[in-house]
């Protein structure tokens, strides 16, 4: 390994080629990066008015050259800041270029940072598309940085970071007026790197982990990339674009680091802690494939890549059955996936996963799938309408697995009630379940479980999905939260004391796309009224309305049959003692 610092102007001079390897992630400097860095050159312009000889470091560079190519490097780190020099230097040639019909400024040096920063110094150089010196493992960054060099404005990919940093550069430049265009150029043999230069038996990965980057900080899942595909470069683009992209593509709709978590909670049935998730997942992969090796790392991709499969399904809440299994099936399994999606508790994902792997290796049925789920939906709204802290949750269910394992019998639905049940999950049984449905409160806080709460009971025992979630339907007090003459009337002598017990209870709330015209009308206006309770097309507001009167006896009458109909929804696991 050698290092040195160099001026960014004589290390860019001397590379005819720079190539992004695939284990590198996409180009992802900002507007805010780039605004840092022209600021910070002109603050150096001010310095050296002072201090002739100081400069301005920018960061690492890592690389190897390349074999057989003269001129050519292979990037391990430093990509971010080499390719925003570059887009700095395009933008400068193209103002200056622009500003040389017009000017008396010598501009002299436009064509010198073409020849000798941004063109292919080859003559033999044919391909008009790409003569510039970048070549990118992303098809998206390579198609936006060709058709920047080009020039052709209608042509640019204005979604791209490399464009619209391009932009940023070429406007700034345009507008500058405290220095000129050659004082940019001279500032920038004044812009500094440390360069390191790997040599033969050096260890990439562990340079590249120990440098850190005055950029954008690398993700947990840039560093597994680089880990896993680094130092096998003549497999490293098939492992990317075959195993890793793909996977990729799956996270989208969460995270790669959200993913890995979720990933070694299963692995290590317990939940790594954020800070600590790159060095679990080397230690996972030491142990498991004991070492560096092409075939290890194709596994190991290969393994990350079907359960990304599985943490797609939780997150799109579509369940890919085999053909053989029915399509009501799948249909009822994507269901409970979206409520559970719903209730809003990630940390139920490890768990599920788990479960779908099971039964995509055929060690339970899509059955057993499906009541799988059922269950865990059960469990988490058992304890959330009884108001248990959520705290010990993540632990509990990265536990299931094996906790389950250590369950006598083969039934896995008979082992997972048990778990389930046990002192330490803490289930509310049927009573404080009741209770609970009969006595809480709802709405304070709470309100958003009540689209689940009325689908679930619209849904019961009915072929058909109500249509709740995503309709403009918002949480309505039968008797208001303000009580006027007409309700203390329809309540009686204790008003007072009954709205105060009973104003949040889930007995007094439904939903309804009408709540303010509602307002503080009177029951009997309510039901009756233009898009009223009586004609709502939610049973549930249409049983409501079958009432003449809504008082304590109503009210409690409803509290009963909402708890007795709760226990039957969400029922308690059945399990042998």
């Amino acid at each position: 390994m050698k290092g040195s610092e160099i001026n960014v102007w004589k290390f860019m001079v001397g590379i005819n080629q720079y190539c992004i390897p695939c284990y590198q992630r996409n180009y992802t400097w900002t507007e805010t990066n780039c605004k840092r860095l022209y600021d910070d050159m002109l603050n150096l312009f001010e310095q050296r008015k002072f201090e002739n000889k100081a400069t301005h470091f920018i960061g690492s560079v890592v690389f190897s050259e390349i074999n057989g190519q003269q001129g050519g490097i292979l990037i391990v780190d430093g990509q971010q800041r080499l390719t925003t020099m570059y887009l700095f230097y395009l933008a400068l040639y193209r103002v200056a270029k622009n500003k040389a019909a017009q000017s008396v400024e010598d501009l002299s040096f436009a064509e010198k940072i073409n020849i000798k920063i941004l063109e292919v110094d080859d003559d033999s150089a044919s391909d008009l598309v790409r003569l510039h010196r970048f070549e990118f493992s992303s098809k998206q960054d390579q198609d936006a940085f060709d058709k920047l060099f080009i020039g052709n404005e209608n042509n640019y990919i204005d979604n791209s970071l490399l464009t619209k940093n391009y932009r940023y550069f070429y406007k700034r430049l345009q507008d500058e007026n405290q220095l000129t265009l050659k004082d940019f150029y001279a500032l920038t043999q004044n812009v500094c790197f440390v360069t390191i230069e790997l040599q033969e038996g050096d260890d990439a990965q562990r340079i590249f982990e120990s440098l850190n980057s005055t950029g954008v900080s690398l993700t947990v899942g840039d560093k597994i990339r680089n880990f896993l595909l680094m130092g096998f470069e003549e497999k490293a683009k098939d492992f990317y674009n075959d195993l890793w992209v793909p996977m990729e593509h799956n996270c989208a709709l969460g995270s790669i680091d959200d993913f890995v978590r979720d990933y070694l909670t299963i692995k290590f049935a317990q939940p790594p802690k954020k800070d600590d998730l790159y060095a679990d997942f080397k230690s996972y992969y030491y142990k498991t494939y004991r070492g560096l090796a092409s075939s290890n790392n194709s596994a190991m991709l290969n393994e990350l890549l079907e359960y990304s499969k599985l943490y797609v399904y939780n997150k799109n809440c579509s369940y890919d059955l085999i053909a053989k299994e029915n399509e009501s099936l799948k249909k009822e399994i994507d269901q409970c996936l979206y409520r559970l999606k719903f209730l809003d508790y990630e940390v139920r994902i490890p768990f599920v996963m788990y479960c779908m792997w099971l039964h995509k290796e055929g060690q339970i049925s899509a059955n057993e799938l499906l009541t799988a789920l059922q269950m865990v939906e059960i469990f988490l709204f058992r304890r959330c309408a009884c108001d248990i802290p959520t705290n010990s949750l993540s632990k509990l269910f990265a536990a299931f697995p094996r906790r389950i394992a250590d369950q006598s019998g083969n039934d896995f639905i008979s082992k997972l009630s048990a778990v389930m049940c046990s002192s330490g999950a803490r289930l509310p049984n049927d009573d404080a379940f009741k209770q609970a449905i009969e006595t809480a409160d709802f709405y304070s806080g709470c309100a958003w479980r009540l689209p689940y709460i009325i689908e679930r009971l619209e849904s019961y025992e009915s072929k058909e999905q109500s249509k709740i979630y995503g309709e403009k339907l918002t949480c309505e007090h039968i008797m208001p939260q303000t009580l006027n003459d007409e309700w203390s009337a329809e309540l009686g002598p204790d008003a007072d004391a009954i709205h105060e017990e009973w104003q949040h209870r889930l007995a007094n709330l439904t939903l309804t796309a009408y709540n303010s015209e509602y307002s503080n009308r009177p029951f009997a206006e309510k039901c009756t009224m233009e898009h009223g309770l009586a004609s709502s097309p939610l049973h549930t507001n249409r049983a409501i309305a079958s009432h003449e009167h809504w008082g304590l006896a109503e009210l409690q009458q409803r509290a009963k049959e909402l708890g007795e109909k709760a226990c039957k929804i969400w029922p308690y696991p059945k399990h042998s003692d």
